[in-house]
């Protein structure tokens, strides 16, 4: 026998007690009044709405239960379905989702929420363009909504679209003040724009709704590191670990600007990186290293998300267009959503192409293992977006890192690919891989015949390096030198990031605080193409490398005009490569062993214009005869480093 229910109480809860402690902002209070109503009606799809959005709900049932409770009580309500498959998106249940946010677009096609949901799934899936189309939709119906302009800022984000990204996501910023989501990646887009001093602006409000946010805390000690405070931005980096230790993102900045900073000690370095090995073998069984084939050529896989224009895609253009395919099969394992000339090269120089962009690291490693691939080489393993978790999986027999900037940490990376000038025998450096001492590493960029134009007038030093890597050490020393050359001037050109104040207001501190005019420090803010940026670097006497993180590209280019670069040698790989290319070209006389002896060869090159002209004639056929322009042999000597290691671990 079926009987009503008791009637109840005129004083018990309601819906719109509900909804009325939600506006008031009294949470603990809606979901009493929400426990309450549902006890009393079962069958009530807004109670069970409104407690799913409190996050609980009656008797304790998990949210995503009760979203969908509610759209099976009112299966005709397309918001219902638009709320269930936004909570499937956070559940991780992505086919699920998909299907209630097309049911909710059906009952209700004009709701500007589901669209948007639609769009975001459909972007995470990797259907950027059907992803696009949604959002349209979405905005033509409501164009202000700021879920929706955070919704399609991210996917130009996605797209490498920084520009139209920031427009909607200052948009959805103005929209709500308090979008936190959206604030964060407004700072993410502002910093690829190199406008850090933006990107300080939007973080800092959103610190004080999010104290604790791992993200925030990250983004900020990336945005700090970018201006060249690496001290201050490991210090938040390391914040954000705490609040989230197992963010991937907040680990990978943390271990990136471990090179930029002078004073990290080589235990703190190796704490942090056993941290990391840590931390990426804690979200899978560990697997046994698959078998060695016992056949003729070897296989040599490639991993990076570099395969575009890019200093280490040109190293690596190198390499693969020499290698001999009777001694070596390739195969490139490409994360990237953007293609360009050099990718194609790229391609065309291997034998198999996979594209990996958007799989899961277990998917990769499965391809790995289908391939038999021998040997498994990361490409600058340290780079903004590679899978640093990969190595942990132990996919091939062989791991080998190549062009990273430091260790990888982790035990399963068999090889670290070095020289003898990098890593010497005596080196203080903490590494986790085997050394393979190559007799050269690095290999020059392409770089056109523009002539090296003789210069006259007063000196003008220069940098033309990345300024998260003007330390104040290196600041302080270039101070000195000014100092001790009174009527010397110093270029800074990076890109466009001097044209930011947070930039170039920090170079003018430092060197105020040692006593020089901010008239002699010029800023050039702007992308040359590069036969225009090798003519201003002609246009220099003598350019400084900064330290503990040297040059590479800015070095090479510097020698190739003539212009000699005066070198620092540190204790580390990122501090020995102005060294190693000064070694290679027979100029280790251009390379110091203390501050004070880096300050005393910039002061007497300003002092001899006769050498620094003698070294304008001479030092561009130094680097044409050097290793730095030999391809071919580089690649004869790393596959037989390879081939070796292969080799030795089948027996």
């Amino acid at each position: 026998m079926i009987t009503n229910p008791p009637a109840a109480p005129a004083d018990a809860p309601t819906v719109d007690a509900v909804v009325s402690a939600m506006q008031a902002g009294r949470p603990d209070e809606g979901r009493r009044a929400a426990r309450a109503v549902l006890a009393a009606d079962p069958g009530s799809w807004a109670a069970w709405h409104l407690a799913s959005i409190l996050s609980t709900a009656g008797g304790g049932m998990p949210r995503l239960a009760a979203f969908r409770r509610a759209a099976v009580l009112a299966p005709d309500r397309g918001e219902l379905w638009a709320s269930l498959a936004a909570a499937l998106i956070r559940h991780g249940s992505p086919a699920p989702a998909l299907v209630a946010a097309r049911r909710g677009i059906g009952l209700d096609p004009a709701t500007s929420d589901a669209l948007t949901n639609l769009g975001v799934m459909l972007k995470d899936s990797g259907e950027l363009a059907a992803a696009a189309s949604w959002f349209d939709r979405a905005g033509t119906i409501a164009p202000a909504n700021p879920v929706y302009l955070n919704n399609r800022g991210l996917l130009h984000l996605d797209l490498d679209e920084n520009r139209q990204a920031a427009a909607l996501l200052h948009r959805a910023v103005a929209a709500s003040p308090f979008y936190v989501d959206a604030r964060l990646n407004l700072a993410i887009v502002e910093r690829r724009l190199e406008r850090p001093s933006t990107a300080l602006a939007v973080i800092l409000p959103a610190l004080l709704l999010t104290p604790s946010d791992a993200a925030f805390l990250g983004e900020l000690g990336t945005v700090l590191v970018t201006i060249g405070e690496a001290e201050a931005g490991l210090a938040w980096l390391r914040r954000a670990l705490a609040a989230d230790p197992g963010s991937q993102a907040a680990m990978a900045s943390c271990l990136g600007a471990l090179s930029y900073a002078s004073t990290v000690t080589e235990t703190q370095r190796r704490r942090l990186y056993g941290a990391a090995a840590a931390q990426a073998r804690g979200d899978h069984p560990q697997s046994p290293a698959p078998p060695l084939r016992a056949d003729g050529r070897i296989t040599i896989g490639y991993v990076s998300a570099t395969w575009r224009e890019h200093p280490t895609a040109q190293q690596v253009a190198r390499l693969l267009a020499h290698h001999r395919r009777d001694r070596v099969r390739t195969i490139a394992y490409a994360d990237m959503r953007h293609r360009d000339a050099l990718t194609d090269r790229l391609e065309a120089s291997v034998e198999v192409w996979r594209d990996t962009t958007g799989l899961p690291d277990r998917s990769v490693a499965e391809l790995v293992r289908a391939d038999a691939v021998d040997a498994l080489v990361f490409l600058a393993p340290h780079e903004e977006g590679m899978r640093r978790h990969l190595p942990a999986r132990r996919a091939a027999p062989l791991q080998i890192s190549l062009h990273d900037i430091a260790t990888s940490g982790f035990e399963e990376m068999d090889a670290w690919i070095t020289d003898e000038v990098l890593h010497p025998a005596d080196t203080s450096e903490w590494f986790s891989e085997r050394l393979i001492r190559l007799p050269s590493l690095f290999l020059a960029p392409p770089l056109a015949e523009r002539p090296a134009a003789a210069r006259s007038g007063a000196v003008r030093f220069a940098s033309f390096n990345n300024p998260a890597k003007l330390s104040v050490p290196a600041l302080e020393a270039w101070a000195e030198i000014l100092r001790l050359v009174p009527s010397a001037s110093l270029l800074l050109a990076y890109r466009t990031l001097y044209r930011d104040p947070a930039v170039s207001l920090r170079v003018r501190r430092v060197m105020a605080g040692r006593g020089i005019d901010e008239s002699r420090i010029v800023f050039e803010a702007g992308t040359l193409a590069r036969d225009e940026h090798l003519d201003r670097v002609a246009a220099t006497d003598v350019v400084l490398d900064p330290f503990p993180y040297n040059g590479n590209t800015a070095t090479m280019e510097a020698l190739w005009m003539g212009v000699p670069v005066v070198s620092l040698a540190g204790t580390r790989f990122v501090g020995r490569m102005g060294t190693d290319l000064l070694t290679k070209i027979g100029h280790a006389d251009l390379v110091a062993r203390s501050v004070e002896a880096y300050v005393a060869i910039a002061v007497a090159l300003a002092g001899d214009p006769s050498r620094r002209a003698a070294l304008r004639r001479t030092l561009r056929a130094a680097v044409q005869g050097s290793d730095l322009m030999a391809p071919d042999r580089f690649a004869r000597a790393f596959e037989d480093a390879v081939i070796d290691l292969v080799q030795r671990r089948r027996r």
